[in-house]
């Protein structure tokens, strides 16, 4: 297994917690401003203007600066992912994505994230760096044949633009716009959540996949990937 490095907290868990003084004092910090997403401007066009937009017309999310990714290549990646998730992949088709259960050998939820299969042996994992972190131990821990690469959110790196740019698309006019966008309708689409594919004609690919039942869809764009 090799692994390119990425950013990581310099301390164990346990070391934080003996620098902070108790697990409270590591986890809840009186006065802390709220999270923000980095990059994106703040736009609000106030509560029930944004909630009537989602229910009733359609609504666009910049999400490319928030998420991390981790990019899992290798004869043994499927493997590695059945080893520590409790979803089913006999049925996971290239292009396709689906909603990223990692668990404990008793089962326990490890947290969640957005997983697509960008290849035969090759995977995207988007969300929070937890399950990306629980990809990274086993696949070191086992000596897994898999490559790992990862990209973090923006507010960790700088010094360049995100691998993956991700819009999402949600409400009940969403199929609309995106036929518009891409073309045409796309067969399936009413009906099949988290299916993906390519449209478009740039020479940067994307990979558009549905993600949930209620209008949401979720476009990722590879950058310099035809």
């Amino acid at each position: 297994m090799t692994q390119e490095p990425s950013p990581q907290p310099p301390d164990s868990l346990e070391e934080a917690i003996a620098r902070a003084g108790s697990p409270m004092h590591l986890l809840w910090k009186p006065g802390v401003p709220h999270w923000s997403v980095p990059v994106v401007p703040p736009e609000h066009a106030g509560w029930a203007a944004e909630q009537a937009a989602w229910r009733e017309g359609v609504v666009l999310k910049e999400l490319s600066h928030h998420m991390w990714d981790l990019f899992i290549e290798g004869p043994d990646a499927l493997d590695l992912l059945r080893h520590v998730s409790a979803n089913d992949y006999e049925h996971f088709a290239i292009g396709q994505a689906k909603q990223f259960i990692p668990v404990t050998p008793r089962g326990h939820i490890v947290t969640d994230g957005i997983l697509m299969r960008s290849g035969e042996q090759s995977f995207i994992l988007s969300g929070v760096p937890a399950a990306q972190t629980w990809v990274r131990y086993h696949a070191a821990r086992s000596g897994a044949a898999v490559t790992l690469e990862s990209d973090p959110d923006s507010s960790v790196r700088r010094d360049r633009p995100p691998r993956l740019f991700r819009l999402q698309i949600q409400g009940p006019r969403a199929l609309e716009v995106v036929a518009r966008a891409f073309g045409g309708p796309r067969a399936g689409d009413e009906v099949l959540p988290f299916r993906g594919g390519r449209a478009g004609r740039s020479p940067a690919a994307r990979l558009p996949s549905r993600h949930g039942r209620a209008g949401g869809i979720r476009v990722h764009r590879r950058l310099g990937r035809p």
